[in-house]
């Protein structure tokens, strides 16, 4: 049977030491995974890039760590208590879970997006849907929560009862005064938060695609609600002139395929909600093909009204075929001021803000670009796989590669070991990322780094005892040319900058 292309990365990955299952000797969990030393580079190549692009580089957006455990009181504010759940069936002859929606989609092949318990109840009970795995009978629907439920102390009294976040929002709000107040920032201004969260999933698939353990990256950026289309002109320039394919909420109940726009003509047809949601989605696509996912398979879509979540005024996904089909890989939301307000509610807390020039106080709205960084390393990696006749290999950005410079002595000398080190030395004082390998033939060295994504590989050789001259390979042509070990580091510089 041939190998899908998603068993091909798995294996890859496994093999490269790149993920791999966590618990894996005792035979692994389902959803959660282990970064070997290849893997967590270049997983913090691509948080670093995030944080380099949308929080150093922009004045307003300020950056915060918050507590994974928070008690039952926040999540009933939030509405994630009542709301945060999927719809669950069981077999009664093997007693195997499912996702109602994922069983359904398995055996039909039909779009469940929106659908109530209801109706999956219907649809299951229709077309006498059976349990996969022994044909057994199914349960009725019922929702599960998919929050991790813990106590906090050492009693487990419903007073102490807590959830692990299943995001990273809503500290942000908890937050919002106290940073609002100590940074002195004005509207618009933005919280950002990298951490991890947990959702306890029915049926983790899909690789990295849906796990119970994962990153977030989440800005929650506060804006007038009466100037919510005022994005300024040196910003609004950054995305003016992008062209994307958008499936509007019309496109989708006609079952058009999406159409190409450009921004300007997005925010002249009133497509987006307001302006600054707009220019969330549209910054947060263009920082998704600097990254290298492939953007002939990425389109926009509208969430439509019966799938939109209970807090948003809007909502768009950017979206990434996989190798399974159309999925999320990022959502941009228009929150409006319900998480505020909720908040406000629930703590009996202040959470406005008084704004001096016009002697009002208000309640922020918040423009939500959220993402997980597993969805993109799983985007990126289908993105960037690449089988030729000799090889198969990772075509990273230079600037995303997990190890940007491979230095190989040609063979296993002193004189010429020595040289490599102090190469490798050279360059890890400018912070390059290296890999040093001495070990086998030079064939299957260039293969092993070719196989992660390593741009560049150095050979020191006989001619480098003579001129100080090594061989510079370059991984995507497999082409070599010579450089003195001078100009090493301008030739990096050069090559190997963010973009």
């Amino acid at each position: 049977m041939a190998k899908t292309l998603s068993d091909k990365l798995v294996a890859l990955c496994a093999k490269r030491g790149v993920i791999f299952p966590s618990a894996e000797i005792y035979g692994g969990v389902a959803g959660f995974y282990d970064y070997g030393p290849v893997g967590v580079t270049l997983k913090n190549r691509i948080r670093e890039f995030w944080r380099s692009e949308f929080i150093i580089k922009m004045e307003n957006i300020y950056e915060i760590e918050s507590a994974i455990i928070l008690p039952r009181i926040v999540w009933e504010a939030s509405g994630h208590v009542e709301s945060f759940t999927d719809v669950l069936v069981e077999c009664k002859k093997c007693h195997t879970r499912f996702r109602a929606d994922h069983l359904i989609q398995d055996t039909l092949e039909i779009v469940t997006d929106g659908k109530t318990i209801e109706e999956l109840a219907e649809i299951i009970e229709t077309n006498n849907i059976r349990c996969p795995n022994c044909k057994g009978e199914l349960t009725s629907a019922s929702k599960f929560n998919l929050m991790f439920k813990t106590f906090i102390g050492a009693t487990e009294k419903s007073e102490n009862e807590a959830y692990l976040r299943p995001e990273t929002a809503q500290a942000i709000f908890l937050d919002f005064r106290r940073i609002q107040q100590a940074m002195r920032a004005s509207l618009p201004f933005g919280i950002a938060q990298i951490g991890r969260s947990y959702r306890n999933e029915i049926s983790p698939r899909n690789f990295l695609f849906r796990l119970r353990e994962f990153e977030h990256m989440e800005i929650e950026f506060f804006v007038h609600p009466a100037q919510k289309d005022a994005v300024p002109e040196d910003l609004w320039e950054k995305v003016k002139d992008l062209e994307v394919s958008i499936l509007s909420i019309p496109l989708q109940e006609k079952e058009a395929p999406a159409e190409r726009y450009k921004a300007t003509d997005l925010f002249k047809q009133g497509i987006f909600s307001c302006k600054w949601l707009l220019y969330w989605t549209l910054i947060s696509y263009d920082w998704l093909v600097r990254v290298g996912i492939d953007p002939t398979r990425m389109r926009i879509r509208q969430h439509m009204l019966n799938e939109r979540a209970h807090y948003a005024a809007d909502c768009w996904d950017i979206e990434f075929k996989y190798s399974f089909g159309w999925k999320e890989l990022q959502g941009i939301a228009d929150r409006t001021d319900y998480d505020l307000k909720r908040h406000a509610k629930y703590s009996g807390k202040n959470l406005n803000i008084h704004l001096t020039d016009e002697n009002v106080k208000i309640v922020p709205h918040v423009i939500e670009p959220s993402s997980g960084l597993e969805r993109i390393i799983q985007a990126l990696l289908e993105s960037t796989y690449i089988e030729e006749p000799e090889r198969a290999l990772f075509k990273f950005n230079p600037y995303i590669a997990p190890f940007q410079i491979a230095v190989f002595p040609l063979l296993r000398r002193d004189n010429l070991i020595s040289i490599a080190r102090n190469i490798c030395d050279i360059l890890r004082g400018e912070n390059f990322l290296i890999l040093y390998d001495e070990k086998g033939s030079i064939g299957r060295r260039y293969r092993r780094v070719d196989e992660i994504g390593v741009p560049f590989a150095i050979t020191i050789d006989h001619q480098t005892l003579e001129d100080n001259t090594v061989t510079i390979r370059a991984r995507d042509s497999m082409q070599q040319e010579r450089y003195a070990i001078q100009e090493l580091i301008d030739f990096f510089k050069t090559h190997l900058k963010f973009t």
